[in-house]
């Protein structure tokens, strides 16, 4: 596959979460607490919102440089 169709396809995937989930979770953990043997952690999720306009023109951009890409092979 050529650089284009492979950024068109990560464009649409994103554009894709973008619109199904309305962003992306990250977990991460935090309060960590050591009390002699015992360790106590906790899992929190950092969501990123994405704008569904901004997804839009994802997948607008996406569809573009994949019908670019596939024309030129």
């Amino acid at each position: 596959m050529r650089t284009p169709v492979i950024a068109g396809i990560a464009l649409l995937a994103i554009g894709v979460v973008g619109f199904v989930l309305g962003g992306v979770s990250i977990p991460t953990d935090r309060d960590t607490a050591e009390i002699g043997p015992m360790e106590i952690s906790v899992t929190h999720e950092e969501r990123i919102p994405l704008s569904p306009i901004l997804s839009g023109v994802s997948i607008l951009a996406g569809a573009i440089l994949v019908g670019a890409g596939a024309r030129k092979s």
